[in-house]
């Protein structure tokens, strides 16, 4: 018989009773939050994320005096705020905050919501705010990077008693209409929840160690590049000479996609956060200047961003990047198995194929979300390599990570640590919750709840959670409130994600 999924304690997930109703009710703090803690008030509100209403075992709607920072409209002609569907960001466990903070200054981010009352924020000047569509000061972790203000509106990492946050998100067209949200941008998000456990295997740092080793110069592309988050620019030259920060190695790749059309694309990293590369791609750059100022060069065997058709110009499909837009096109990852992953993320994830590479040094598998409901524009790239790379490989990666969750997740409900923020969000899905869990539990996956403020905003009734499957590699996918309707949580869903000082 098929058991539950690995990290619960649920028989069969959907058959069990609800909760009993303990003291971890709705705790009112200051304006614009509330939240269900196990902890102790006080502590919990050391490190809090704010965006109108978070709840954990049951889900109480933004009222109109909660002020959500989300946008969509809403019932009897009001207006609400939501996060756009669709792969939505990336996040990273890292041990060094200040320095992806510094690395985004080659990227145009804009403001990412963090901190709050409690303490956990920086103020931001108004006019910033203004600019930037009036995201509530006490609600901003930190400013723009210094290309679009001065020097002293720089980032500034979230400080908070258990861990450090620094989270942007890129730039979008209406943010430079002054008409945007900060919630519209795909997010990247570096984390350092320092007090919690990353198993008994390598730390954070040592991993982030491992990782600099390979990456080196950029001279050469080592196995452990393919993990990163590819950007369009409608023209590589302006963002080169205008944003890219020039003391930044980078490495080269020229390819051609499907349908014979050339791009170029830069790869550099995102401070010395394991995993954190960043790959801006263009069909309109300057080769020459581009090879004069790369550490290392290549020709990519396969296409580096999988397009659908060949009679819509890419500008069209994502959009033309004015005053330094960038556009998120996909999350790439690496994996020992390639076969065993394309089997998970459809029969688990319900991700589509949508491109596929087999070649004697790597293959790779293109999957879009469609099948949920979403914008399927952003794609998650799996790359196996057949290069050994090394001391550190692919698969020492998901050992680490994979042996630390099946040491500290006691259940779905119950255990924290901080590998699960090696993820990638899922917005807007349309698919159940129990839907999900049945394909996590065939599969026996291991899955875990926990809430936060952007559960509030996707209105799939009373039982919202975000779930957190765990892949084949190690790394999370976090699917943001799927629809609670004949799911019955066997446990408190808590706000591990909100607050650093959550143990779980």
């Amino acid at each position: 018989m098929v058991g539950p999924p690995r990290g619960t304690n649920a028989p069969d997930y959907g058959s069990v009773g609800a909760a009993t109703p303990t003291d971890e009710e709705l705790l009112p703090l200051p304006a614009k939050l509330r939240r269900r803690t196990t902890r102790a008030a006080a502590a919990a509100a050391a490190c809090l994320a704010v965006a109108g209403t978070v709840a954990i075992a049951r889900q109480t709607r933004p009222t109109k005096n909660d002020a959500s920072l989300f946008a969509r409209p809403g019932p009897r002609g009001k207006t609400e705020r939501a996060p756009p569907d669709g792969v939505v960001k990336h996040t990273y466990a890292t041990s060094d905050v200040d320095a992806a903070i510094k690395a985004f200054g080659s990227l145009p981010v804009a403001l990412a919501p963090w901190g709050g009352d409690a303490g956990c924020s920086v103020a931001v000047p108004g006019d910033v705010l203004k600019k930037l569509g009036g995201a509530p000061v006490d609600c901003v972790a930190y400013a723009l990077a210094a290309h679009s203000f001065p020097e002293t509106y720089e980032l500034a990492p979230c400080e908070c008693e258990c861990g450090a946050v620094g989270r942007v998100q890129l730039l979008t067209a209406d943010d430079l209409a002054g008409v945007g949200s900060f919630a519209e941008g795909f997010g990247l998000h570096h984390v350092d929840a320092r007090d919690r456990s990353a198993g008994d295997g390598k730390s954070v740092a040592e991993v982030e160690a491992a990782f600099r080793k390979a990456y080196g110069g950029f001279q050469k592309w080592d196995p452990l590049m393919d993990m990163n988050v590819k950007l369009y620019s409608s023209d590589l030259r302006e963002y080169m000479s205008t944003y890219f920060k020039n003391e930044q190695p980078y490495f080269l790749w020229l390819w051609t996609d499907a349908f014979g059309r050339s791009f170029a694309s830069v790869a550099f990293a995102q401070g010395t956060t394991a995993g954190a590369v960043v790959e801006v791609f263009s069909d309109a750059f300057d080769e020459a200047a581009l090879r004069a100022g790369a550490a290392g060069v290549a020709a990519a065997a396969y296409p580096r961003y999988a397009f659908r058709d060949g009679t819509t110009a890419p500008a069209a499909h994502f959009g033309a990047s004015s005053g330094g837009v960038l556009y998120a096109a996909a999350v790439s990852h690496f994996v020992s198995d390639l076969a065993a992953a394309s089997s998970f993320y459809q029969d688990v994830l319900v991700a589509e194929e949508i491109a596929s590479y087999r070649g004697p040094k790597s293959r790779m598998a293109a999957f879009g979300f469609g099948p949920h409901g979403v914008d399927d524009t952003v794609q998650v790239l799996l790359v196996e390599s057949h290069a050994e790379g090394g001391p550190f490989s692919v698969r020492d990666f998901e050992t680490t990570l994979n042996e630390a969750h099946a040491a500290t997740l006691r259940s779905a409900y119950d255990g924290e640590n901080q590998w699960l923020d090696f993820h990638y969000a899922i917005s807007g899905t349309r698919l159940a919750m129990a839907e999900l869990l049945d394909r996590a539990t065939k599969r026996g996956a291991t899955v875990h709840f926990a809430a936060e403020a952007i559960a509030a905003t996707n209105g799939n009734g009373d039982d919202e959670a975000n779930l957190y499957v765990v892949t084949p590699n190690g790394v999370s996918v976090q699917i943001v409130a799927p629809d609670g309707t004949g799911w019955v949580p066997d446990g408190i869903v808590q706000n591990v994600a909100g607050d650093l000082c959550a143990a779980g």
